[in-house]
């Protein structure tokens, strides 16, 4: 399937959300009752894991900056950090951002749409945004020139893939997306998510680069050795056949996930891609 251009996407998002991802209409719809009321909201951390956040923040900041100049002089002491006392002594619990925190909820709800192996598809195209961490990435750069907080890739990396559970369930921000997107035309094709395996063996032969130095009990090892890790690798693939086998066959007995349930309830269909054969 064809894929729409880098501008055409972005184009996309500004018709999506023109007031960006932290609009009064978004926070209204999602959040009446005021975002506090949100099961979304963060919840205000400990004064040991701030430490912890400015420290990981910290070095992150370092090593881009390393990155962008060229130079890693400096990055042995990357982790450094005042004391936990001194930071204590400074420390002031931040006021709580909900327009920030109602941004960064779209945006991972726009990346489990938009990525995880999924496709936001019209008129016969694909509107890509890259890889895992190039969609990431994608939004990050979407938000930054209009923001005062400067985002990476790994702030959406992932999207909420590690965070729904019983008590945060976000369907109601997965169909105000697919409301939008259904407005704009567009459809949505779910890939259901699957273990691979990547060969990371090198492809180079074992023929001596001169005849002279051909040694034939070498060559009979080397070639059993290479028998052996095909077939460790071919168990190992059937292996992950049978457990993605097993993960389909489960997931027509469970409750589609969220994003799934979002889509039939806006759509009014279950979508390609569901369920998994």
């Amino acid at each position: 399937m064809k894929e729409y251009t880098d501008a055409e996407c972005q184009q996309l998002f500004k018709d999506l959300f023109p007031n960006g991802f932290a609009s009064d209409d978004l926070m209204y719809t999602l959040a009446p009752a005021g975002w506090e009321s949100t099961p979304y909201v963060m919840p205000t951390p400990s004064i040991e894991n701030a430490y912890e956040g400015a420290k990981a923040r910290k070095s992150l900041d370092k090593l881009m900056a390393s990155i962008k100049s060229g130079s890693m002089a400096g990055l042995e002491n990357i982790a450094e950090f005042e004391t936990f006392e001194d930071f204590k002594a400074h420390y002031h619990a931040e006021t709580p951002d909900y327009n920030l925190e109602l941004q960064e909820t779209i945006a991972n709800c726009v990346w489990d749409i938009f990525s995880d192996n999924n496709d936001v598809v019209k008129d016969n195209k694909v509107y890509h945004l890259g890889s895992f961490r190039g969609s990431a990435s994608f939004i990050a750069d979407l938000l930054n020139p209009t923001n005062e907080k400067e985002y990476s890739y790994i702030d959406f990396y992932m999207g909420n893939s590690a965070k729904e559970d019983d008590t945060c369930d976000y369907s109601p921000v997965y169909e105000l997306i697919f409301k939008r997107l259904k407005e704009a035309g567009c459809d949505w094709v779910f890939n259901f998510t699957q273990m691979g395996l990547v060969d990371l063996s090198s492809a180079k032969g074992q023929t001596p680069d001169k005849p002279e130095n051909y040694d034939p009990n070498k060559a009979i090892e080397a070639e059993l050795k290479q028998k052996e890790e095909q077939k460790a690798k071919d168990d190992f693939k059937a292996k992950i056949e049978e457990m993605n086998a097993k993960a389909r066959e489960d997931a027509l007995y469970k409750p589609p996930p969220k994003v799934v349930q979002a889509y039939r309830t806006v759509f009014g269909q279950f979508l390609k891609g569901w369920p998994p054969v």
